[in-house]
């Protein structure tokens, strides 16, 4: 699919839908909360500046101020304009954008990627390849994304699988050296590990 295919996708998933996981392609709060608090491993975002690159209606911003981690300033970006209206009223506090609209100029502490790489399309990996580049320019602390793994017990034949040590050698060759995958969680209680969370940061992991 095009980008004017996937804009699409998501404007019918959002018209049956409405403010609700199924706009973003998951099958219920409790699994997309479980994919939040995976993401939300990179660093304690309270306080912090934060992009959410594929808002949608802003659930990772709901998702932070129940676990009081409401950050200093959140910024939405998504290739769907239309989710814009329901996320400010989710999250009024945040500024939400199209991807063209955000300056490679901009700076945050923290980036959270999660389903933006699931939809097949014509280059999956050029496009997920200079998405994380592009992003982790703009990283100060670290960048957390998710992906759909080759390790896998069933193939959707309308998404993208990736080999989690493919993306393992990308960012240590190319991102930084302080990287980490986990592909051990369940993206739902009765499910198989077929997703992977990468970690990228900054500066090094201490461990105390």
């Amino acid at each position: 699919m095009t980008d004017t295919q996937i804009a699409q996708h998501y404007r019918s998933l959002l018209a049956k839908y409405g403010d609700s996981p199924g706009s973003a392609q998951w099958a219920d709060e409790s699994s997309q909360f479980r994919r939040f608090k995976v993401l939300n491993q990179i660093g304690n975002l309270k306080g912090r500046t934060v992009l959410d690159y594929g808002c949608g209606c802003a659930a990772f911003a709901q998702y932070l101020e129940l676990t009081d981690q409401a950050p200093r300033l959140y910024c939405g970006v998504d290739l769907v304009e239309e989710f814009f209206a329901y996320a400010r009223i989710k999250y009024p506090e945040g500024t939400y954008l199209l991807p063209d609209q955000l300056s490679d100029s901009s700076s945050f502490d923290y980036v959270i990627v999660s389903g933006v790489f699931n939809n097949k399309i014509d280059d999956n990996p050029g496009f997920w390849r200079n998405t994380i580049l592009r992003l982790s320019d703009i990283t100060r602390v670290g960048l957390a994304f998710n992906m759909l793994s080759t390790y896998v017990d069933y193939n959707n034949p309308a998404l993208y699988y990736e080999d989690p040590c493919t993306v393992f050698r990308f960012l240590k060759e190319n991102v930084s050296p302080y990287v980490s995958i986990r592909h051990d969680y369940l993206p739902r209680e009765d499910s198989y590990p077929y997703e992977f969370t990468s970690f990228v940061r900054k500066i090094p992991f201490l461990i105390h």
